[in-house]
């Protein structure tokens, strides 16, 4: 569950063409510095299935974290969020959607300014911002070569679901679900949350029209829910 989850898509709505180059580096260097500090680390331990969990996630309101749904599915001890100062902070799950693998963690301490978020077109320069491999933070150069709707299965493999997702071309990393897809200017176009199954350098991230929804509910919870078990 640290990596990112792998994601088949079975119907594609839109198709890419011919996709630009990614941002320039100095793109990067600029969403970077507009998101480092509401980008942030995601740990726990799900000790049904023994296991420390390391995902990504960012501040998309006062003290509330959005990440993907496995990121903390069956964690049920230390959960914590991780800032851009290495400073520790207890969190609890507030909201958990294993349909749209969105979750929504409190964190009363951090005081990270929250993201906003954006829509994006097709063929848009883009830049994953997170903690790959439970690191420090990083932001690569990606590109969204589509955007579908897409179906597919719930996280415990139980529902067809169908959803918005972007299509993006590039490196989605172990511990990179829950990263932020973000504009160059530093807003959320989406959350990344899988990694294709038969083509590297391609992943997935839910739109920011995707997880409004959960984004609206989540702000507004405080009290814990259950992250039922591990994927």
């Amino acid at each position: 569950m640290s990596a990112a989850s792998v994601f088949v898509l079975t119907r594609m709505a839109i198709r890419a063409s011919d996709p630009p180059a990614p941002p320039s580096p100095p793109a990067v260097s600029t969403a970077a510095e507009a998101a480092r500090r509401g980008v942030v680390k995601v740990t726990g331990i799900a000790r049904s299935c023994r296991k420390v969990i390391e995902g990504s996630g960012f501040v998309y309101a006062p003290g509330h974290v959005m990440t993907a749904a496995h990121v903390v599915a069956g964690v049920d001890h230390r959960q914590r969020i991780i800032d851009d100062r290495s400073k520790v902070h207890d969190a609890k799950v507030v909201l958990f959607d294993p349909e749209r693998d969105v979750a929504v963690l409190h964190v009363p301490t951090l005081r990270a300014q929250p993201l906003r978020f954006a829509e994006a077109g097709r063929n848009v320069p883009a830049v994953i911002a997170g903690h790959p491999h439970g690191a420090d933070f990083s932001a690569t150069p990606a590109t969204i070569t589509a955007t579908q709707n897409a179906s597919g299965r719930d996280l415990y493999e139980t529902t067809d679901v169908v959803r918005e997702v972007h299509t993006i071309r590039g490196e989605v990393q172990q511990g990179g679900s829950g990263s932020a897809l973000l504009s160059a200017g530093g807003r959320v176009y989406g959350m990344v949350f899988a990694s294709a199954s038969d083509q590297a350098g391609v992943g997935y991230a839910l739109t920011s029209s995707e997880i409004a929804p959960q984004a609206r509910a989540g702000a507004r919870l405080t009290e814990a829910v259950d992250t039922r078990d591990c994927d």
